[in-house]
């Protein structure tokens, strides 16, 4: 059998298996947790949000970033197993929001890389199951996002 078949086969496994760790900011901490609890379907499928990022290959950043998270954010990057996805959840992780104190980061990808975003304040649900199933597409076709 080809590489490319177990290839395959370990990004179809993958996108069945995704493990998430959420960093919360204040903002949309109950919104994303009920989201995440109802966005099971026959295409996307969640683990349990872990506590430790060890243990997750999925990290899912939602509301404002201050400045001293950012060591918090990047420790917690490095720590997750590889391969690793980023998804920046709202307004205020992805721009900053209405925050405009000199506290919250403007931008988390100027952190850790992001490989999907969610706009929105608060994101809607079907905004994070589109988001969920770009992910998959993209784990499926063999790119790190």
């Amino acid at each position: 059998m080809s590489t490319g078949f177990f290839k395959s086969f370990a990004a179809k496994a993958q996108t069945k298996s995704l493990t998430p760790f959420v960093f919360l900011g204040s903002c949309c901490r109950e919104d994303l947790l009920l989201s995440l609890s109802n966005l099971e379907t026959d295409h996307i499928v969640l683990e349990e949000p872990v506590s430790n990022p060890w243990q997750a290959d999925l990290l899912i950043v939602a509301g404002p970033v201050n400045f001293k998270q950012i060591e918090l954010l990047q420790r917690a990057y490095e720590e997750m197993m590889e391969p690793r996805f980023v998804m920046g959840v709202g307004a205020c992780a992805l721009t900053g929001g209405g925050f405009h104190s000199g506290i919250v980061s403007k931008n988390i990808s100027e952190v850790i890389p992001v490989d999907v975003i969610v706009p929105g304040c608060p994101p809607q649900e079907k905004d994070l199951a589109e988001a969920m199933i770009r992910l998959h597409d993209k784990i499926l076709q063999g790119r790190k996002v």
